[in-house]
C-alpha cells in the first residue's frame, strides 16, 4: 500500500548573500543560466558554474550542483564522487536542504551504500530545522521499516509522529494525510480523526484516498459491532 516518495530534489533558488559583489553576481549568474536554459546551455556548463562557487565555500551552490547532477546523471555521471562530498559538506555545515538530500541517497542507497541508521540520522538533522519534505520522507520510511518488522512499535510512533509534523507544517502532500490517516486508525482506532485526514487526502487530488476511506469504513463498521 504504502508508495515510496519519488526522488524530491529541491532546487533553491535563492538569493545568496556575500560581501563581496563579484562573487554574489557569479551567483546569480549561474542561477540565471541553470533556470533560464537558454541556446547555449549545456548541462556541463551549469555543474561548472556552480562547481565554481561551491569551491569556494558556497554550501547553496553545493546542494544546487547536486540538483542539476541529479537531473543530468549521463551526462555528469563521471562527477559523482565530487559531487556527493559537496553535498556532504553542506550537510555537515548545516544546511538543512543537503542533509535532506543526503539522508534520502543513503535510505535509498543511491550513488554510495546503503545506510539507513545514519540516512535517518540526516533528515531529523533537516527535519529539526523545519525541512517538510524530510518530515514526510521520515513518516514513509519509517512506515515502510514498520511494515518489515511489525513487532518494532518504535517504527510505528516514529512514523505517526513524522507524519503528523508534515501535517502541522501544512505539507500539501495528499499522500502524507492518507498514510496518517490510516496509521493513526491503526493506532488508536479513532474513526473520525482518521477519516477527516483521509477526506483531506481526496479534497487534495488523491484518487488512492477514495478507495481507502471506503475500505476503512468496512473495517470500522466490522470491528465496531
Amino acid at each position: 500500500m504504502v508508495a515510496i516518495q519519488s526522488m524530491k530534489v529541491i532546487l533553491l533558488l535563492i538569493l545568496f548573500t556575500s560581501p563581496f559583489t563579484v562573487l554574489l553576481l557569479k551567483k546569480k549568474e549561474a542561477i540565471d543560466f541553470y533556470k533560464d536554459r537558454t541556446a547555449a546551455f549545456t548541462p556541463l556548463k551549469a555543474f561548472n558554474n556552480f562547481k565554481e562557487l561551491a569551491d569556494k565555500g558556497s554550501n547553496n551552490a553545493r546542494v544546487l550542483l547536486f540538483a542539476i547532477f541529479y537531473e543530468f546523471l549521463r551526462e555528469l555521471e563521471a562527477f559523482v564522487a565530487f559531487t556527493i562530498n559537496h553535498l556532504a559538506i553542506a550537510a555537515r555545515a548545516g544546511d538543512k536542504l543537503a542533509q535532506y538530500n543526503l539522508g534520502l541517497i543513503l535510505i535509498k542507497g543511491l550513488f554510495i551504500p546503503q545506510d539507513i541508521a545514519l540516512g535517518l540520522t540526516w533528515l531529523e538533522k533537516s527535519a529539526a530545522q523545519g525541512e517538510i519534505s524530510s518530515m514526510e520522507f521520515l513518516g514513509i520510511t519509517y512506515i515502510t521499516l514498520f511494515e518489515t518488522d511489525k513487532t518494532n512499535k518504535l517504527y510505528a510512533e516514529k512514523s505517526i509522529y513524522w507524519l503528523r509534523q508534515a501535517i502541522k507544517n501544512e505539507t500539501t502532500d495528499s499522500n502524507i494525510y492518507l498514510l496518517y490517516g490510516m496509521a493513526i486508525y491503526d493506532h488508536n482506532r479513532n474513526f473520525d480523526e482518521a477519516s477527516s485526514h483521509i477526506r483531506k487526502a481526496i479534497k487534495l487530488g488523491d484518487k488512492n484516498a477514495i478507495e481507502a476511506l471506503s475500505l476503512l469504513s468496512k473495517r470500522h463498521n466490522l470491528t465496531s459491532h
